[in-house]
């Protein structure tokens, strides 16, 4: 059962395409492993946090501390965070899709899902991901389209960066493009097995 992050990987922005070819490939697994790295331990901290846990970041963990000072200035500027009732990492499964939103949250006048990100800029692919969150959790709740939004927490400045859309028609869009990641992805797969069997049957000289 695919994951939305796996679905939408699957297809490499240009961008990102072109900063792999141009960076060797010993370079580019160490700064993805250690982007991945920081994403982990940040969600980890901000997920304790949520819950009522106290957290210390590791100073010397440069990444790491800049985007939890970050979050702690987005729950600053933005005190519903923590007082809306919250859902965090929730699984949710539509269909041969799952699902892991950093956030569902309910606020007295509307409900809405967050993403978290330790990314140097907003990406695209990230609208997607928390709208088809979005979507599957209404899907599952019999509720209406709340709103999406992406925190991203600079690993670089401490600064948090805070978007929100509750356009329904721009979510249901997001929404197409996920659908079109996933036959991309699926055909990906139909190919390989139609190729194996080919293999195969030549294998034993099969017609």
């Amino acid at each position: 059962m695919p994951s939305v992050t796996e679905v939408i990987d699957y297809m490499v922005e240009p961008e990102l395409l072109n900063w792999m070819l141009r960076t060797g490939a010993a370079k580019r697994k160490a700064i993805q492993d250690e982007a991945l790295r920081v994403g982990t331990v940040v969600d980890t901290l901000i997920q304790a946090d949520l819950k009522g846990q106290e957290y210390t970041p590791n100073p010397d963990d440069k990444q790491v501390y800049n985007s939890m000072c970050a979050w702690e200035k987005a729950k600053e500027k933005y005190p519903w965070l923590k007082e809306g009732k919250a859902q965090i990492q929730k699984e949710l499964i539509c269909g041969e899709i799952v699902g892991h939103p950093d956030l569902i949250i309910e606020l007295p006048d509307r409900w809405g899902v967050i993403d978290f990100k330790s990314a140097s800029s907003i990406r695209p692919k990230y609208w997607t991901q928390v709208c088809k969150y979005l979507q599957m959790e209404a899907s599952l709740s019999g509720r209406e389209l709340g709103f999406v939004g992406v925190l991203r927490l600079d690993k670089t400045t401490g600064e948090p960066e805070y978007i929100e859309i509750s356009d329904a028609e721009y979510i249901a869009y997001e929404v197409r493009v996920f659908d079109a990641y996933y036959t991309a992805y699926q055909h990906n797969f139909k190919n390989r097995e139609m190729i194996r069997q080919q293999l195969e049957r030549e294998v034993l000289n099969v017609s």
